[in-house]
């Protein structure tokens, strides 16, 4: 069973990443003044984590999340969805 502090972790580090990875990006763009694609790919890692939380968790739900709500960001407004609120959300839709 996956605990709700390793589910937590997990998913904060996939936001940690995905902004490294968005802002390192930005640098190399201002550096070069093109749009060019010199970053590294964590998508096979990123990819093992939603595999390894898919286990116990809607994998659909988590990919939504993490990419078409930018890590629990409901609205432009303030509303946002914790990782922990995300993690209780999930463990009702498994019972």
């Amino acid at each position: 069973m996956i605990s709700k502090k390793l589910f937590c972790s997990s998913i904060e580090a996939l936001r940690k990443q995905s902004y490294h990875d968005m802002k390192t990006g930005e640098l190399i763009r201002e550096a070069f003044g093109a749009e060019i694609g010199l970053l590294y790919n964590n998508q096979i890692l990123i990819d093992a984590v939603i595999d390894f939380l898919s286990t116990e968790f809607d994998r659909e739900e988590l990919v939504h999340y993490c990419y078409c709500l930018n890590f629990g960001r409901l609205s432009h407004e303030d509303k946002f969805e914790s990782p922990e609120q995300l993690f209780t959300r999930l463990r009702k839709l498994n019972k």
